[in-house]
C-alpha cells in the first residue's frame, strides 16, 4: 500500500491473514504457533447514557445512546518481531508493520508516533536492544497522556485475568526510557499504586526491540465497562461514603484550550458552590482523592476529566468544549462511570500556533450555568 511518509512504500500485513485464532486458555500457553491471535468474548455489553444537557442538538449524533458494540478485544502473539518507539508500533525484520499494533494509519498519526521513536535515538545500548523472555507490550498510542496511560494503557492488565500465561511475561508500560518516563509524573505514580513490582518489567529504551516472543492487545481507544472496573480495582478504589465536592476543573497557566469566558464561568460557579482545582499540580494520589469525593466535576475538554473513573457512581460531569472538538471520549467515559453527561459546545477561536485541537475558545456562560443546574438536579 501507498505509505503515510511522502516518497516512502508502507508494508502493512493482517495478523488475520498470516496467523492463526487460538483460544483465550491457549493463548501464551506452550505449544502455540508462532504467529497467533485470540478473542475475547462474552464482556459486560457497553451502555451509553443519553445526555442530560446539549446546548447545541446539532451535535446530538457525535453522542449516541444505548447499548454499542466498539470492538471485541484481540491479543496477538508474534515471534522473531521487533518492538517499535514508545507507542508499540510491531514490525518483522523486513520492516513489515503488523496492522494491529497501530491506532490507525493516517499521516498524522504515523508522523507523532514516529517523532516519539527519534527522539529517543540514538538507543541506550545500540541501534536495537534484544529481550529473550516473552514479551507483554501494553504500549499503545500516545502513552504519554494522561487519558490514554489510564484509558488505554494500564487498565489493559485486566487481559491477565483472561489470559494467565499473560502474568508470566515481561512487561512494558509506558513505552519510554526511565529517563523520559520521568517526565511524566503520574507514570510512576500510578504503578505504585498498582503495587506493579519493579522486577516486572521490561528495560525498554522507546527505540527497537527484537523480541523472541512478543504479545500485545489488538490497539484500540476508549473506555469500557471491564477497563473501568479493572482500573478501580488494581488502584483500590473504594465509594465514598458522602462525596459532595462540586469541581471546576482550572488551568492556571495553561498555554491550550484557554476558555476566554473563564473569569465570568468561575464567578458563576461560586455561587452554586463550586471551588476550582487544578489536578496537574496535585499526585497521582491526590486526583484520586479530590474525584472520590465529588458530586460534580465541570471543566473544558482535557485529560483531567480522567479523574471521572474515580468517582462514585450517581454523580455528574459537564464538559466544556468548542465546535471543532466534540467528540464522543468524555461521554464514553461518563457513561462507564455511571456518571450523568452534560456538554456545552462554545466556540473555538483562531490561536497562532495551535491545531483546533488545542485551540482557546469562548463559551455561553448562561448556558454552562443551564448545564450546571441540570446536573445538580439529576444527582440530588
Amino acid at each position: 500500500m501507498n505509505g503515510p511518509i511522502p516518497g516512502k512504500n508502507l508494508r502493512v500485513v493482517d495478523i488475520e491473514a498470516i496467523g492463526t485464532e487460538v483460544t483465550p486458555e491457549a493463548f501464551g500457553q506452550p505449544g502455540m504457533p508462532p504467529i497467533a491471535y485470540a478473542r475475547l468474548r462474552g464482556l459486560p455489553q457497553m451502555v451509553l447514557t443519553e445526555p442530560i444537557y446539549l446546548n447545541r442538538p446539532q451535535y446530538a449524533n457525535v453522542f449516541p445512546y444505548g447499548p454499542v458494540n466498539r470492538y471485541t478485544p484481540t491479543m496477538c502473539a508474534v515471534q522473531a518481531c521487533f518492538l517499535a518507539g514508545p507507542f508499540g508500533l510491531v514490525c518483522f525484520p523486513d520492516g513489515t508493520l503488523l496492522r494491529q499494533s497501530v491506532l490507525r494509519l493516517e499521516e498524522t498519526i504515523l508522523r507523532y508516533a514516529l517523532e516519539h521513536m527519534k527522539e529517543a535515538f540514538p538507543g541506550r545500548y545500540g541501534v536495537w536492544t534484544w529481550a529473550q523472555d516473552p514479551v507483554l507490550s501494553l504500549n499503545g498510542f500516545g502513552t504519554d497522556n494522561y487519558f490514554h496511560f489510564l484509558t488505554d494503557t494500564i487498565s489493559q492488565m485486566f487481559l491477565e485475568e483472561q489470559m494467565p500465561a499473560l502474568s508470566r511475561a515481561k512487561l512494558v508500560l509506558s513505552g519510554f526510557s526511565p529517563d523520559q518516563q520521568a517526565r511524566f509524573h503520574f507514570m510512576g505514580q500510578a504503578i505504585t499504586r498498582a503495587g506493579i513490582p519493579g522486577a516486572r518489567f521490561q528495560p525498554y529504551d522507546g527505540t527497537l526491540m527484537l523480541c523472541q516472543q512478543l504479545m500485545f492487545p489488538k490497539r484500540e481507544s476508549g473506555p469500557t465497562p471491564w477497563r473501568r472496573a479493572h482500573l478501580r480495582k488494581m488502584f483500590n478504589i473504594t465509594p465514598h461514603p458522602n462525596p459532595k465536592r462540586r469541581l471546576y476543573i482550572g488551568r492556571p497557566g495553561g498555554w491550550r484550550r484557554r476558555i476566554e469566558t473563564e473569569p465570568q464561568i468561575r464567578k458563576m460557579l461560586e455561587g452554586y458552590g463550586f471551588e476550582t482545582i487544578n489536578p496537574g499540580a496535585l499526585s497521582f494520589e491526590g486526583q484520586i482523592e479530590a474525584f472520590r469525593e465529588a458530586r460534580i466535576v465541570a471543566g473544558p475538554h482535557g485529560a483531567a476529566m480522567t479523574n471521572s473513573y474515580f468517582m462514585n457512581p450517581g454523580g455528574a460531569m459537564v464538559e466544556l468544549t468548542h465546535d471543532r472538538r466534540v467528540i464522543v471520549a468524555f461521554h464514553e467515559l461518563a457513561s462507564m462511570a455511571e456518571l450523568q453527561f452534560a456538554c456545552v459546545v462554545g466556540d473555538m477561536l483562531e490561536t497562532p500556533g495551535q491545531p483546533s485541537l488545542f485551540s482557546d475558545f469562548t463559551i455561553n456562560v448562561d448556558e454552562v450555568e443551564m448545564a450546571v443546574k441540570t446536573a445538580i438536579a439529576a444527582t440530588e
